[in-house]
């Protein structure tokens, strides 16, 4: 269970399977997004004076842009809108969104840092700047792993390589953090689009996003930006697996539909009777963590795998206060035996980013 913001109501007859990260599609997806579409998620939660300011970036972004069209033919402008409208649905102030519709005028035309902080002031200047430093230093790293890739490196050696490039993007970045959300939604939207691109720079952005820009969203607690990165960046390393996965796992989940059923049945019922205000969401794991849970599942010769994986879906009941967190555990205690070694407390003890749940294994239905 956790008190997360990430809530998606569910049909409470049949479970609609909140998935981590969207299948891709092979092919390449025109965006219908408008600026319309910005000021809409905007304007819940921005004022009408914000609003301005990012109209007048908008407006400049547009002229800068003017004319020029990305790999897939689509007008560049859509791809500075895209990236604002993910940071929107982030809640992500005025001067970051400005600042996502601005971060490549500087290093694509003739705009300079010094026309933004004129216009848009210290603030958007800066961010836009960090963006640029970024992407010489997640250059500069790529280019270091490369040099390594022919020696031999044990695995842990490999994951203190990859923790301390983002350790020190992290330090790098850390007078703003808006710089690297900022640039997390950049590579989001780009890896999303990336199939208009050659397979060679399809190869070198996914591995790339696997080094460097998924496990930085993940020691910034944005783990459904993690997961998508990695689902994307899988579908490009390894398609056919990728694929063959993703039909592998769809029927394993509509195999358990029944018991995923009953389970949330259950679970808002209790809840309910208990006088805890809760909602109830199935989760299934994002298929590039499914196929690292793989590795280590013995193989059976007549039995499927994924079938022994136990937390390929998961439950989450999300409430309104700590408290009753701990009553909702209490509860589901009550229902089913927890699995001895399997609880965990992120309300006492949160992890670095924030992030606080409590965490448990029952043994249910």
């Amino acid at each position: 269970m956790a008190t997360d913001s990430d809530k998606i109501v569910v049909d409470t007859h049949e479970e609609q399977i909140v998935q981590t990260a969207p299948r891709r599609s092979m092919q390449v997806v025109e965006s219908r997004v408008t600026i319309d579409d910005l000021f809409a998620e905007a304007r819940q939660y921005l004022s009408t004076e914000d609003l301005e300011r990012i109209r007048h970036a908008y407006e400049l972004a547009n002229l800068a842009h003017k004319g020029v069209v990305r790999r897939s033919g689509e007008p560049y402008i859509l791809h500075p809108i895209e990236v604002a409208l993910l940071l929107a649905g982030m809640r992500i102030d005025a001067e970051g969104i400005m600042a996502a519709l601005l971060h490549d005028v500087v290093e694509d035309t003739e705009y300079t840092l010094d026309d933004l902080r004129e216009q848009f002031g210290p603030q958007v200047a800066n961010i836009v700047d960090g963006v640029t430093k970024f992407d010489a230093l997640a250059g500069r790293k790529l280019v270091e792993g490369q040099q390594l890739e022919d020696v031999p490196l044990s695995v842990v050696d490999k994951r203190r390589q990859r923790s301390e490039t983002v350790r020190k993007m992290l330090v790098a970045m850390a007078e703003d953090p808006r710089v690297v959300v900022l640039k997390l939604a950049d590579r989001l939207h780009n890896m999303r689009t990336l199939s208009a691109m050659s397979s060679a720079q399809q190869q070198n952005k996914a591995r790339e996003t696997n080094e460097i820009y998924a496990p930085l969203a993940r020691r910034l607690g944005m783990m459904l930006v993690q997961a998508e990165l990695e689902d994307l960046a899988f579908s490009y390393l390894e398609p056919e697996k990728y694929q063959r996965l993703a039909r592998e796992v769809e029927e394993e989940v509509k195999r358990r539909l029944p018991y995923i059923n009953d389970v949330c049945r259950t679970l808002r019922e209790e809840m309910k009777r208990a006088g805890i205000h809760a909602e109830v969401h199935a989760w299934q794991k994002h298929l590039a963590s499914i196929s690292r849970k793989l590795e280590y599942v013995p193989r059976q010769s007549n039995e499927n795998p994924l079938s022994q994986l136990h937390d390929l879906v998961s439950f989450r009941i999300l409430v309104d206060t700590d408290n009753e967190c701990y009553l909702a555990l209490g509860h589901i205690h009550a229902l089913w035996r927890p699995k001895d070694g399997r609880i965990k407390d992120f309300i006492a003890t949160p992890k670095l980013n924030g992030y606080q749940s409590l965490h448990t294994t029952v043994f249910c239905l």
